[in-house]
């Protein structure tokens, strides 16, 4: 029998985090629908929505989740956990694809389905509404990442942290954003400070005054061009690595604490 991985234990286990978590979906759906009602009347009042509201609502759930709606870790409650007959890895998939998976798809689908049926309603205050609130703007490329990178933080915090994960894990991440931000300030700092021209024009020749101006000007703009493409891949592996990074250690995090 394979101890690591198994089709059908991974498939009980996860019928059976669905079934323990079908009341907090319920509410979920319950919430955004009743917002999404909600900004459809006010719009149709005072053409005015809530749109933001609701995307912010959706994002920050799916960021928050793990703290919030999984139960936390800890030899009392979660003895049950722990005995049952599956591995580590499957109980972790089974977490990840719940909230790395199910319930963004879950949210996105509701929002979409409401969308869908104010398109078709003949009221033209309502057609309105649904284009405002189409979530194809939520599906873009850094969104989507920003959203990922955050939640793989709040899921590290709740293997990790067994009491108050919600605000431990937000005050390490504002910590660790005011030690980026510091970092980019002095090296932004020490950049502008290194790339200061001075050129004394008055001895050249107006030729040799385009010249140089045209080459200063063309040396910067490639340098522009060539660090915005090294800075953007460069971000693009550090947040793939970061999210990766911290799905791996939240599973070692996980079987660290069953043993």
């Amino acid at each position: 029998m394979n101890t690591f991985f198994s089709i059908d234990r991974f498939w009980k286990v996860g019928k059976r985090n669905i079934y323990l978590s079908k009341t907090q979906f319920i509410y979920i759906a319950g919430g955004l629908i009743g917002l999404y009602l909600l900004s459809m009347l006010l719009y149709i009042l005072t053409e005015n929505q809530l749109n933001g509201l609701i995307f912010f609502a959706a994002a920050t759930l799916i960021i928050t989740s793990p703290c919030f709606l999984e139960r936390n870790i800890s030899k009392h409650a979660s003895i049950l956990d722990f005995t049952l007959p599956a591995s580590t890895f499957e109980k972790y998939l089974c977490i990840w694809i719940k909230y790395v998976l199910f319930l963004p798809l879950l949210i996105f689908l509701i929002l979409f389905i409401l969308n869908l049926i104010s398109s078709i309603i003949p009221n033209e205050s309502i057609n309105e509404h649904a284009v405002k609130m189409s979530v194809d703007q939520l599906f873009r490329s850094k969104i989507l990442n920003l959203i990922v990178l955050n939640q793989a933080f709040f899921m590290a915090g709740y293997f990790y942290f067994r009491k108050y994960a919600f605000a431990k894990t937000c005050l390490i991440m504002l910590l660790l954003s005011t030690i980026l931000i510091f970092i980019a300030i002095l090296i932004g700092h020490f950049a502008l400070k290194g790339g200061n021209l001075s050129m004394d024009l008055s001895s050249n020749t107006p030729h040799e005054t385009a010249f140089n101006i045209g080459y200063s000007t063309g040396k910067t703009i490639g340098l522009d061009i060539f660090r915005n493409s090294i800075i953007s891949t460069l971000e693009k592996a550090i947040d793939v690595v970061l999210i990766v990074g911290l799905w791996v250690i939240s599973f070692f995090k996980l079987r660290e604490t069953e043993i």
